[in-house]
Parts: structure tokens; C-alpha cells; sequence
């Protein structure tokens, strides 16, 4: 190769490219750190029904309170039930709460923030004035209040819950983003070539609003696990689902003989919402070394 498609190839991966990208994420020890963490547990989250050593409601009656050895690496509960299979199993529902609730704000908050930020006006002005309203209040707690009221305490309901409850901070970035952009050079040309309101707003601006939203997006799940995790500790989820918030919960009156019991899942939720927040952080890094170089 020449030496002027060196520089080409060079230049395309310093500024933006995907190559560039994937690069940074794994030269970012944050970013790299949270991604392997995340890696892992959602490994566990799949293949946990096949590798639990016992069934997650078998009882050990001769083992109640156990501690760990050999054949129960992380003891068992007051019940005499296996911990690290429970803990294993108590990874896909918080994974799938976590997401699947991101994905709902995602879902409600982009498109919204992209059509309130560009078309602005009366519709902007309400739909903020209600956002700010509802910002107001601690979302744990209108969540634990939705919770109560409607007993909605399936892995699907709360779902729901957290992402009707969670796309207001979204809808503002967004919002923010295309208030900056919609006056931006390209968007001007765009409208001079006639390109439709439609086409300008999902084809030329949000692309350029993704790196706040990926950010955001990744820091949104480790926060919908951890209210899972509270709910969960509280009582308001079904009992039925194995979660780890219940498995704390459960073990706390036996902490002073038989601590096992809740440390481990409190563990398991310490360390999958660091790594969320791991790699949301690296992320930001990441982009914010994109964007410098493109200044520069």
C-alpha cells in the first residue's frame, strides 16, 4: 500500500470511523473493565438454567444455614436451598428487567425528544412542562407507588412501569441535541434540497445524537437493576421470580450467624451495575476524545 493510502486509512480511523471507535472502547480500561463484566453476566444470565448445580427451590433440610464448602460454594439459605444456584438463576430476570426496561425508554424518550426538539413550539412547551413536573418526583418512589396501587409485580409489568416512569431524562438529552443540531450547516442544506421533515430528522440528525443516548442508554440499565433490586428487597415483586433484591432481603435476620445469605446476591448486583456504569462512563470518554478530534 502507498504511502498516501496509509495516511487515508490512518486519517479514516482517527476521525470517527467504527474501526476508531472499537479501538477506543478497548484501549479505555473503564469502557473495557464494564464490557467484560457485562460479557460475563449475561453469559451467566443464558447458560445458568444448564449450569446451576441444583434446582433453585431444592431444599437441604439436614443444611439450613450452611456455609460454604465444597459442595455448596456459597452455602444455603434458612431453607436449605443451594445460594450460587439461586444467585445464577437471579441473573436473567434483573438482566432482562434491566433491559428490557432501557429499551422501553429508548422506545418512548428519543422519538419524542426528536420531534418536541425540532418542530418546538406549543407542543415542545407542554410536553416539557409536564416533563419537568414528573422530574420533580423521585422515580423509585412513584414507581414503588405504581407498584403498590395496581400490583404490578410481573417481570413484564414492571418492565412497563420503569419505562413509562423512566423517559423523561431521555427525552430532554434528546431534545437538547436537536436543538443544537437542527441549526446546524447540513441541516440547512438538507431543507434547500427539499429532503422531508421526516427524512431530515431520522436520517440526519439523530444519527449525530447517538453517542449521548448509547452513554445514557448504558447507564439507564444499570439503574433499572438496581430499582429491581429495591423492589424486589421490598416485597412488591412476585415472590415466585428469583431475584436478587428477595435473596438480600431474605437473608438479612440471619446476617450476625449465616451472612452468606445476602452478601453474595448483593454482591452479583454490586458488580453487574459497575460494570454497566463502567462502561457507560468509558463510553463517555470515548466519545468525548471523538469529538475533540474532530475540532481539532
Amino acid at each position: 500500500m502507498s504511502q498516501t493510502g496509509k495516511d487515508n486509512k490512518n486519517e479514516q480511523d482517527q476521525y470517527g470511523s467504527t474501526s476508531y471507535i472499537i479501538k477506543k472502547i478497548f484501549r479505555n480500561p473503564s469502557s473495557l473493565g464494564g464490557l467484560v463484566i457485562i460479557i460475563g453476566m449475561s453469559i451467566i444470565a443464558i447458560i445458568s438454567p444448564y449450569v446451576a448445580p441444583y434446582h433453585p427451590d431444592k431444599n437441604f433440610w439436614d443444611y439450613s444455614y450452611g456455609s460454604p464448602n465444597t459442595a455448596h460454594i456459597m452455602g444455603t439459605d434458612h431453607l436449605g436451598r443451594d445460594v450460587f444456584s439461586r444467585v445464577l438463576i437471579g441473573a436473567r430476570a434483573s438482566l432482562i428487567i434491566g433491559i428490557g426496561a432501557t429499551l422501553l425508554v429508548l422506545l418512548i424518550g428519543v422519538p419524542l425528544g426528536a420531534i418536541v426538539g425540532y418542530y418546538g413550539g406549543l407542543v415542545d412547551n407542554i410536553i416539557m412542562k409536564f416533563t419537568d413536573i414528573l422530574l420533580t418526583f423521585p422515580s423509585i418512589f412513584l414507581l414503588i407507588i405504581l407498584v403498590s396501587v395496581f400490583s404490578v409485580k410481573g417481570i413484564g409489568a414492571v418492565i412497563l412501569s420503569m419505562g413509562v416512569l423512566g423517559w423523561m431524562s431521555m427525552c430532554r438529552v434528546v431534545r437538547g441535541q436537536f436543538l443544537s443540531l437542527k441549526e446546524a450547516t447540513y441541516v440547512k442544506a438538507a431543507r434547500g434540497l427539499g429532503y422531508s421533515n421526516k427524512r431530515i430528522i431520522f436520517r440526519h440528525i439523530l444519527p449525530n445524537t447517538l453517542s449521548p443516548i448509547l452513554v445514557m442508554g448504558t447507564l439507564r440499565i444499570g439503574t433499572a437493576i438496581m430499582s429491581a433490586a429495591g423492589l424486589s428487597f421490598l416485597g412488591l415483586m412476585d415472590p415466585s421470580i428469583i431475584m436478587w433484591g428477595t435473596m438480600v432481603n431474605l437473608g438479612l435476620p440471619y446476617m450476625s450467624f449465616a451472612w452468606w445469605i445476602s452478601t453474595f446476591p448483593g454482591l452479583f448486583i454490586f458488580i453487574t451495575v459497575l460494570g454497566f456504569n463502567l462502561l457507560g462512563d468509558g463510553l463517555r470518554d470515548v466519545f468525548d476524545v471523538k469529538r475533540r478530534g474532530l475540532r481539532e
